[in-house]
């Protein structure tokens, strides 16, 4: 079976590349304002956050992190949490 000889494929120019973009390419945006829904509602103190909501039997927790990077837990002391 005879081969067939490649040819090199032609490397897109910078003004074919320009309009190739689709309308919501990232340098579209770039030094743009942009129109942000909830920002009114929280500049003005009316909007919720996470830390708002109070439901009933709502439990809370409290993430603390080691200053050993790879100690092993032995014991945890829970006597001032109950």
């Amino acid at each position: 079976m005879p081969r067939r000889k490649m040819r090199a494929r032609k490397k897109p120019s910078a003004k074919k590349a320009k309009r190739s973009l689709p309308r919501e390419a990232p340098g579209r945006w770039v030094g743009k304002p942009l129109v942000r829904k909830e920002e009114a509602r929280l500049v003005r103190g009316q909007g919720k956050f996470v830390d708002d909501y109070r439901l009933p039997g709502m439990l809370h927790l409290c993430l603390v992190r080691s200053p050993y990077g790879h100690a092993c837990i032995l014991n945890v002391d829970v006597s001032e949490a109950e």
